[in-house]
Parts: C-alpha cells; sequence; structure tokens
C-alpha cells in the first residue's frame, strides 16, 4: 500500500504536525486528511482560518491542498 504525508501549512509555512499513514490511494487518502482535519478543528490551536491540510504521496507529489 502506498504511504501519504499529511502535512498542515498555515500562511505558506509548515507546522510542525506531519503524519505519515499507508492507504489503499488517493481518495483514501483525501477522506483521511478530511478526518483529520475534522478532528484538530476542535481544538484552539488549529482554528486559524489560513490552516491547510497538505496531502503528498510517497514520491512528495503533492496530491491534494484541503483548507480547514
Amino acid at each position: 500500500m502506498p504511504v501519504y504525508t499529511f502535512a498542515i501549512e498555515s500562511g505558506g509555512r509548515p507546522k510542525d504536525d506531519i503524519r505519515w499513514t499507508n492507504l489503499p490511494d488517493r481518495g483514501w487518502a483525501r477522506k483521511h486528511a478530511c478526518l483529520i482535519i475534522q478532528e484538530l478543528k476542535q481544538r484552539p490551536e488549529y482554528r486559524d482560518p489560513e490552516l491547510k491540510m497538505v496531502v503528498k504521496d510517497g514520491d512528495g507529489e503533492v496530491i491534494d491542498i484541503i483548507p480547514f
């Protein structure tokens, strides 16, 4: 199964919260990113309107950017 990276950025700067996981395909990676965002939005430090999640495949190619 391919590995995907989920990194959070604000204002073009990466935050220290980076996660990796193996998922079957890009569709599952997007669903996983949305679940992470829903979880993080419950915390006050993740309520910045500039936050976005950058999803990359195992080759480092950006496959999706999802705003919070």
